[in-house]
């Protein structure tokens, strides 16, 4: 019984998600995105609002997510929040929650970069990765609270926010949301290179990572890799207007 936990379930992972409603994960989505927030509360160290509300810049997000989403055929209607933490990274939770911390913002050098990165995050959802990787790591306790219908009870999410933020995706998993992320890029018209070039240019060097670990830790990135998003990416537009990426930029300055 053990072995069927432990290393069958596992295995067997993305057969389970393909047998969970899409309603059902957007539910199991929303109490780790809450536990995520308690997470990021203990690292704000002003009195300023965690989530970043600026409704300009929301309305940039959320249009090209739409618009991602939509080229994407996903089954959810991706819900974005910025939340003010000083730390480069961008989390695809369970169901529609993509979460981008502001240490992005601060270190990407365009909106074409901001929305590279979502457009990769938007491509696991739609994946389901985030699925099944809270399988693979809480798999028994996870299926068993399903079975019986304990959505939101503890023993089902107790460990799938910790699991989703400490685990980093398959090499496939990356290759294959690369590939959906500059597709759809391509089809906006809107060019993949600077995602590629956030990709080489953020450092690992991340005083908290050991807390939520920085956007190369949990997103391999290599030159192979660079190399592959650039050769796919064959579209010159850009993602949004100087004064756009402006506002966007100090999202989380007010």
């Amino acid at each position: 019984m053990a072995g069927i936990f432990v290393f069958f379930l596992p295995a067997i992972a993305s057969t389970i998600v393909n047998l969970i409603p899409y309603t059902m994960e957007q539910k199991l989505g929303l109490q780790p995105r809450d536990q995520l927030i308690g997470l990021a509360g203990h690292l704000n160290k002003n009195d300023k609002s965690l989530v970043c509300t600026s409704p300009t810049a929301q309305a940039i997000l959320d249009k090209r997510a739409r618009e991602l989403a939509t080229l994407m055929d996903s089954p959810f209607p991706i819900t974005v929040t910025v939340l003010r933490v000083p730390i480069t990274n961008v989390l695809a939770l369970l169901g529609d929650q993509v979460i981008i911390l502001s240490g992005l913002l601060d270190q990407a050098k365009s909106g074409d970069e901001v929305i590279g990165v979502l457009a990769h995050e938007i491509a696991h959802v739609v994946r389901r990765d985030p699925m099944q990787v809270s399988i693979k790591q809480t798999g028994a306790t996870l299926l068993v609270s399903l079975l019986i219908g304990d959505i939101f009870g503890g023993a089902a999410l107790s460990g799938i926010a910790s699991s989703v933020i400490e685990s980093g995706y398959s090499l496939d998993a990356e290759a294959a949301s690369d590939f959906l992320g500059v597709t759809a890029l391509n089809q906006l018209g809107l060019t993949a290179c600077p995602l590629a070039d956030f990709m080489g240019r953020i450092s690992q060097a991340d005083p908290i990572s050991d807390i939520i670990p920085d956007f190369l830790n949990t997103h391999l990135a290599g030159n192979d890799r660079r190399d592959a998003i650039i050769a796919l990416s064959q579209e010159n537009g850009r993602a949004m207007s100087g004064y756009e990426w402006k506002a966007l930029k100090s999202m989380c300055e007010k």
